[in-house]
């Protein structure tokens, strides 16, 4: 059976849904760049102070051998650990179709990322989902899902709870966020605008080009991502 060609009408409406998606995706690195850039440069800090260390005993003639085989090889942790952060910060900005992560760890990613910055804006991000078997793609759960963490407290008309769960299903494995409100509070510096906010629209066209399904209720959504076995994503790392 041939397939039919997409009408006039839904091309159209498919390229709207890339041009916008486009632009949600520069909007989302330019709102979490602030957090890339903390994870780059974490592990390099304590790099530098090791050396001044060094250095000074070294310059008092402190030659303690141990010491100095112990303050190497913490330098040597840390500029590993420094290129692994540096490395994984590029993938965010290089797209990589092929890449799978399984679905908990890449989940806790983006919690741990943006967690730390929506606690100061008196929002509180809880990660219930468990672990699963199963991995997805790792450029559509994170383009997806942080334009959705980011829609919600676009969207929340104070501060509240983001709670993040998860299901599995026959075909595909839902991610749900849930916003709970708390009444009388006010929303702190909104440390995370830099660039424009997103509604869930903005969320919708991302996911569609993702190829992941989104549903919209109340003040929170559903996202539903195509599984795929765990051990397929460790054979792509």
């Amino acid at each position: 059976m041939i397939a039919e060609k997409p009408s006039a009408r839904e091309a159209q409406q498919r390229s709207l849904h890339d041009d916008r998606a486009d632009a949600v995706r520069y909007a989302v690195l330019q709102r979490i760049a602030p957090a890339i850039r903390h994870d780059m440069v974490v592990n390099l800090q304590p790099i530098g102070m090791i050396y001044e260390l060094m250095e000074h005993r070294v310059a008092t003639r402190r030659e303690d051998m141990g010491a100095l085989q112990e303050s190497t090889a913490k330098m040597s942790r840390f500029a590993k650990a420094a290129l692994a952060s540096c490395v994984d910060g590029v993938t965010w900005l290089e797209r990589d179709p092929a890449a799978l992560v399984p679905f908990a760890e890449g989940v806790g990613e983006s919690v741990a990322m943006l967690g730390r910055t929506f606690g100061f804006m008196g929002f509180t991000l809880v990660n219930r989902v468990g672990g699963t078997a199963c991995a997805v793609s790792r450029d559509a759960l994170r383009h997806t899902l942080t334009s959705a963490l980011l829609a919600a407290i676009d969207t929340a008309p104070c501060p509240s709870d983001v709670i993040l769960a998860s299901e599995v299903g026959a075909h595909d494995l839902a991610l749900s966020l849930d916003v709970v409100a708390r009444p009388g509070q006010r929303v702190l510096q909104p440390f995370l605008e830099n660039y424009r906010r997103l509604d869930w629209d903005d969320v919708e066209a991302v996911a569609t080009t993702e190829s992941v399904g989104f549903a919209h209720h109340g003040e929170g959504a559903t996202l539903f991502f195509h599984p795929r076995e765990q051990q397929e994503a460790g054979s792509l790392f």
